[in-house]
């Protein structure tokens, strides 16, 4: 997805569950009320493509947009980073001609984010955090070092509640700069295919109660 790097400030004091942040760059002359800030983060314009898709009855919607987010710090500096975000929701499976469905979970998620990070070839460490807009018992931070390289996990209920959005959405933010700079830049290996045939044993055993 690509959307504008503005956002409306209700919306974004919706998603992200605060006040106007002193952080938020506010444009002085925007172009339209609901263009007048900096985009601050990529959720709200997935959740805006999801709720869109929505209307036209998608299901099993696999987003991700790799854009900059744009803040203000203390002393008034304006910071670009560049952040990558993906939302998954509904059949995991897609449409397919056996009619199959499964419902996307956090494994999905959590399978999606540790795949990217692995293309990095870093040692990352994993977590539970318990950062907004996440759900508190449904995510995952991992860290290189001190270094947040991403967070993955169920979007909190109570903001689903509060955009009417009935099913699991499952949301990832990465620091994409923090994580590019720090990429081992090896060179790929391939290894053969084995020449071997696969062997499957199945094995019955019979223990006692205890």
């Amino acid at each position: 997805t690509v959307h504008y790097s503005f956002d409306d400030a209700k919306y974004l004091k919706k998603v992200l569950n605060t006040e106007e942040d002193a952080s938020w760059i506010c444009l002085s002359n925007p172009i339209a009320e609901d263009l007048a800030v900096m985009r601050p983060s990529l959720l709200p314009g997935l959740l805006s493509a999801y709720q869109k898709n929505q209307v036209h009855s998608e299901t099993g919607l696999r987003l991700f947009e790799l854009r900059r987010v744009y803040s203000r710090d203390a002393r008034g500096q304006i910071n670009e980073v560049t952040r990558l975000g993906f939302l998954l929701s509904g059949n995991i499976l897609g449409r397919n001609p056996f009619g199959l469905s499964r419902k996307a979970d956090f494994f999905d998620a959590k399978g999606l984010t540790q795949n990217i990070l692995r293309l990095s070839r870093l040692s990352c460490e994993s977590r539970p955090v318990t950062n907004w807009p996440y759900h508190p018992t449904q995510t995952m931070g991992f860290f290189c070092g001190d270094q947040a390289l991403a967070c993955v996990g169920a979007l909190h209920p109570q903001l689903l509640q509060l955009l009417k959005i009935k099913e699991r959405l499952y949301y990832a933010d990465f620091a994409f700069d923090t994580l590019f700079a720090q990429t081992v830049q090896k060179n790929p290996h391939y290894q053969a295919v084995s020449a071997l045939p696969p062997v499957y044993r199945d094995m019955a055993l019979v223990v006692a109660q205890s």
